[in-house]
């Protein structure tokens, strides 16, 4: 019968290699936790640093309305939010303005950090503005300018208060001399000086007449005329009929 030798593993030995396995896992472990921190912590510095703003123009979009005489829109696009947040990368855009692209390929960086455009405009007209940047992100910015149409009506307005009616006249985008007529039976208020030289006493009758004196009035403003009534009895409203008896006319 044959014998083997058999030697006993030390168990020291064995202790020993579990040991130089287990550091040299950790020390894997700590190095591909370091190189997914700090490639993580890059991401996320570089996704933070990424700023496309604008002073009129708005992530979420935004409306404007503007005056008859605006010709032309001034909008700057750049690349920070304030003197804290800017983009370290350069960032590509383009601008469009109703869907035709205006900017193609414009650039912000470090040395060009804010661009202005300009745009051509004119009255009752409504222009959509977006920029969108394409490098390093998308990112869209809009806006929506209406210009209002010139309104060169003047407008009227009465009210009656028993004893007098009051003749407000206001106008838009209108500006210069008028001139008002009103019905008979009524008395200008002679302490208002804009009735000045008027006078419809005609045989003890109170007619139709005109103001005497033409009267300059500015774009967005109105005036008022005051009128006693002969018949404190009779009433005007504020409809079509009764104000078509107050003409106001232009003086060229």
């Amino acid at each position: 019968m044959s014998h083997y030798n058999k030697k006993k593993t030390n168990p020291r030995f064995i202790y020993l290699i579990i040991l130089i396995l287990a550091l040299l896992a950790a020390a894997t472990i700590g190095v591909v936790a370091k190189y997914i921190q700090n490639n993580k912590e890059e991401f996320v510095s570089t996704a933070t640093a990424f700023y496309f703003s604008s002073d009129l123009l708005k992530d979420d979009g935004a409306t404007y309305e503007l005056t008859p005489d605006t010709t032309k829109i001034t909008f700057s696009l750049q690349n920070f939010e304030d003197e804290w947040r800017k983009s370290k990368s350069d960032i590509k855009y383009d601008v469009y303005m109703n869907d035709t692209k205006i900017v193609e390929n414009g650039v912000l960086n470090e040395s060009n950090p804010q661009k202005n455009v300009t745009i051509d405009v004119e009255s009752g007209k409504t222009y959509t503005v977006r920029a969108t940047a394409t490098y390093p992100y998308a990112k869209e910015l809009t806006a929506t300018f209406t210009v209002r149409e010139r309104d060169m009506n003047i407008y009227k307005k009465l009210e009656d208060f028993g004893h007098y009616v009051i003749l407000t006249v206001y106008t838009k985008d209108f500006s210069g001399k008028i001139t008002i007529s009103f019905p008979e039976n009524l008395i200008p208020d002679k302490s208002d000086e804009k009735f000045e030289g008027t006078n419809n006493l005609v045989d003890g009758k109170y007619e139709a007449s005109t103001v005497a004196k033409p009267l300059q009035i500015d774009m967005y403003s109105s005036v008022t005329y005051r009128f006693l009534k002969v018949d404190p009895e009779q009433t005007y409203s504020n409809d079509q009929d009764t104000l078509d008896k107050f003409v106001i006319a232009i003086v060229d």
